[in-house]
């Protein structure tokens, strides 16, 4: 509601627009049919590693936008939503340490109060099986070779995943999201080879 401008674009605290990304702003919102856009977000992880999904976060202002879930607040754009190349890296799971282990425990107790208060929403298993896949304690494990430790993990994602599955399609999934949901089951079936 503070936003003057015609566009909005999201950014966490945590977040910037690639370098490269910027010069494509202003011919994205040139286009007179589009009501917003998906970018790129980079996880940047510790140790190098990266996972990337689409996200709207640029939008026209003054169009209805609205926020929507519990956790990962996701931004519901109404009209014509396309996906762009912008490029936004996020640095909330690259640290170290102590940093990454107190941020996943509250991300992890969030989830938990979510599932225990709407038990029967996919989204809510569908987090939490993206979640336990960034655990600090998995991630060690897998750089380690440690399989004894990231095993049990891995089956927990793929526990969520299947659970977030069965329950998207009784309840319908949103167009474009299949991909998404399967996402977390499909890594951890790869890790575990």
């Amino acid at each position: 509601s503070y936003a003057n401008g015609d566009w909005c674009l999201t950014l966490d605290a945590d977040e910037e627009l690639d370098k490269n990304s910027s010069q494509l702003l202003q011919k994205l919102m040139a286009e007179p049919q589009v009501s917003g856009y998906r970018a790129e977000v980079v996880n940047m992880m510790a140790g190098g590693g990266t996972s990337v999904f689409l996200q709207p976060r640029l939008y026209r202002n003054r169009i209805g936008v609205s926020y929507k879930e519990r956790m990962h607040n996701q931004i519901h754009i109404p009209g014509r939503v396309d996906n762009c190349g912008l490029r936004i890296n996020h640095y909330g799971y690259h640290g170290e340490g102590e940093y990454l282990q107190r941020k996943y425990r509250r991300r992890l107790a969030m989830l938990e109060d979510w599932l225990k208060k709407e038990p029967h929403n996919w989204r809510a298993h569908y987090h939490c099986a993206q979640t336990y896949l960034t655990s600090p304690e998995l991630l060690n494990a897998l750089d380690q070779g440690k399989h004894d430790v990231a095993g049990p993990i891995l089956n927990r994602v793929i526990q969520a995943a299947q659970s977030a599955l069965q329950k998207a399609q009784t309840q319908g999934m949103p167009e474009g999201l299949s991909a998404v949901a399967f996402a977390p089951l499909v890594q951890a079936l790869v890790v575990l080879g």
